[in-house]
């Protein structure tokens, strides 16, 4: 059960009196500092973490290497990646799917706009021309799959890089 612990009007009150109240700019300046704050733990948290690609079979440890050595600079397949892994295309889809939770297709974007997210936070390039250096032909493509992996657009993102 719940404790009821009695509370006397008096320092309810007293508390409320207590609170600070601060400004609409200095309360999204404070949100800003901890978002910045919690990606750049993420990005530590990340990079610390080993990749487990010993338990991935063979087939997707393949992919995914070649997926990180092409991905960026041209479009690469699922035919193409399954026959230099030796294995049906079929068969690549399904293992690769049912190891990462993604589907090859989806991983690819996912790298892309990993590397994305990584140049507009730490350089000053447009854009445009970061979205085309992570492999993507399309600007419209590009800044949707931004904002449903990273809920804010890529321009969002710059805004609050730059407001350090």
């Amino acid at each position: 059960g719940s404790a009821n612990i009695p509370l006397e009007a008096l320092t309810v009150a007293d508390a409320l009196g207590q609170a600070v109240v601060i400004s609409e700019p200095l309360l999204s300046a404070y949100l800003r500092f901890v978002v910045m704050g919690a990606e750049q733990l993420a990005m530590q948290l990340t990079a610390r973490t080993p990749l487990p690609t010993d338990t991935l079979p063979v087939c997707v440890q393949e992919a995914v290497k070649l997926i990180r050595k092409r991905a960026l600079m041209q479009d690469i397949g699922l035919g193409t990646v399954a026959r230099e892994c030796h294995v049906s295309p079929s068969h690549l889809s399904r293992t690769f799917h049912h190891t990462t939770g993604l589907t090859f297709r989806q991983y690819i974007a996912r790298y892309r706009i990993e590397y994305a997210h990584h140049l507009i936070s730490s350089t000053d390039r447009s854009i445009t021309t970061i979205a085309l250096d992570s492999g993507f032909r399309s600007l419209s493509q590009f800044n949707r799959i931004f904002k449903q992996v990273y809920n804010r657009s890529p321009r969002q993102l710059r805004h609050t890089s730059t407001a350090r």
